[in-house]
């Protein structure tokens, strides 16, 4: 090769097209003499599971706000219930005030 001629792989890397993996693997699978589709094999392995991790983790980060909002809205619900309502019942109950039918065993508690 003269001084301005490049072997394949060192073309494919200068292009920047492929990823790191794929080159380090492809060079290391030729210095064994190993043919290419064993190696291109391998490496939609690789890339089958890289991904699926990836969509994993995506997915998981994407619950995060829903699950915290719903199990917020849940303590909210739950305080106001348990604590605020019968503080009322108990205001109203002080002050005499009557109170409709339906709201009566709110604050009984």
């Amino acid at each position: 090769m003269s001084g301005k001629e490049k072997s394949l792989s060192e073309a494919v890397q200068e292009a920047g097209v492929f990823s790191k993996v794929l080159l380090d693997s492809y060079s290391c699978w030729r210095k064994r003499a190993a043919t290419s589709p064993a190696f291109l094999d391998y490496y939609i392995a690789y890339q089958r599971v890289s991904t699926g991790v990836r969509k994993k983790k995506k997915i998981l980060a994407t619950l995060v706000y829903p699950v915290l909002l719903v199990v917020v809205a849940s303590l909210v619900v739950t305080y106001l219930v348990a604590f605020v309502v019968p503080k009322f019942g108990q205001l109203y109950r002080d002050m005499n005030v009557e109170v409709a039918r339906g709201h009566e065993d709110l604050g009984s508690r």
